[in-house]
């Protein structure tokens, strides 16, 4: 098995080493620490999930750009001022390569939609410290997906390096970190399980650019994957009324006309926006009273805005625990409970998040064969 394990290294290296030594050029000579490097400080985007990026991300890169550093993003607007910029034609590089190898966000990071991998061996903790070893027959898509995942990254990281990398400038950790397949790594793990607080908060939320009004606000999730955690939408709809009708508010229906579900005669974010949805939803966002959220990053969002929130199901309850750290105002809705009495109760709460103690029940049930928990299994247990 480490045969095979190690194999499989030297032939991802060999793949990404052109990349490396390519890179390695740019890397300032020694002797050089009195080079102004203020004009080529520009980190890689960030190209995870959302919620992934609002949890943990934002305040891990936070001192980089307060140092000067700059970087590409999708969503500038969460960033602090001034330290985040769009990258049109360097995004749809990125968007075409994405589709074209058929990535997807996951985590803090993407994997490609190949062939299903089969594990060698895993092992792993119990509560107890105990060690269980999970035993998979070996199959040779894993060999292919390996390579192709390293050639993915080799591509990635030439598009980078063509838009951002002209100019000499030290390497960093999240020239890796940002530009490298989702495998496991505990740096990809930590925004499933640990969140952290930016200093700040959006500055178009604080200072809106567009005129806002006191509403209801829900976001009906329906996206082509993770389909198991897309909104019942009969019950997101029947629900944001029932909350409406009792608050005496208008019903502001948020989200991506890609990715979410906008009912027939309710007002919506991404009409109004023309073009503009994440700046005018942040605007918006600062006259919510209440937002009626799927099990999505947008609930992230509400828990760094401090807006109360319905959550509509949870289905990991260990991530939204983390999220404590917001002071947040998000509560698991209760559909045997009579809406009126849980918006009074929400309302009333200063801070409020779902919270799991993990007993050893809990622990022991959690889904160990996820890519993040084998990587937890790896770090701790293998040294990996």
């Amino acid at each position: 098995m480490e045969t095979i394990r190690l194999a499989r290294g030297i032939i991802s290296t060999r793949i990404r080493e052109p990349y490396t030594q390519g890179i390695e050029a740019f890397a300032p000579v020694v002797g050089a620490a009195e080079t102004d490097w203020s004009d080529r400080k520009i980190l890689p985007p960030f190209l995870g999930e959302m919620g992934f990026e609002l949890r943990y991300f934002l305040a891990a890169v936070e001192p980089w750009l307060r140092s000067g550093w700059r970087i590409p993003a999708k969503r500038p607007e969460y960033y602090p001022e001034g330290t985040a910029f769009h990258a049109p034609k360097f995004f749809a590089e990125i968007n075409e390569l994405m589709e074209q190898e058929g990535a997807f966000p996951v985590g803090m990071s993407f994997v490609l939609a190949g062939p299903k991998v089969l594990v060698a061996q895993e092992s792993y903790f119990n509560r107890n410290g105990n060690v269980q070893v999970l035993v998979a027959a070996e199959n040779s898509d894993a060999n292919q997906m390996m390579i192709l995942n390293a050639l993915m990254e080799r591509k990635l990281r030439d598009i980078f390096t063509k838009h951002f990398m002209t100019k000499p400038r030290p390497l960093t950790p999240w020239d890796y970190d940002l530009l490298t397949v989702f495998d496991g790594r505990p740096s990809h793990l930590l925004g499933g399980a640990v969140a952290l607080a930016p200093s700040y908060k959006p500055s178009v939320f604080l200072n809106p650019s567009y005129r806002s009004y006191p509403h209801v606000g829900v976001q009906i999730r329906q996206m082509p994957f993770h389909a198991g955690r897309n909104s019942d939408v009969s019950f997101m709809v029947e629900t944001v009324e029932k909350i409406a009708a009792y608050m005496d508010l208008p019903i502001l229906v948020y989200g991506h006309p890609n990715g979410t579900y906008r009912p027939e005669g309710m007002p919506n974010t991404a009409d109004a926006a023309n073009g503009d949805l994440l700046r005018y939803e942040l605007s918006m966002l600062s006259e919510c009273k209440l937002m009626l959220s799927p099990e999505s990053g947008w609930s992230d969002l509400m828990c760094w805005l401090q807006i109360p929130t319905f959550l509509e199901k949870l289905g990991r309850p260990h991530e939204f625990t983390a999220n404590k750290v917001f002071k947040p105002r998000l509560m698991l809705i209760n559909r045997d409970e009579l809406i009126s009495h849980q918006v009074d109760r929400l309302l009333a709460e200063k801070e409020h998040v779902p919270f799991q103690k993990l007993t050893d029940d809990v622990f022991d049930d959690m889904d160990w064969d996820s890519a993040w928990m084998r990587g937890v299994a790896n770090f701790y247990v293998r040294g990996v």
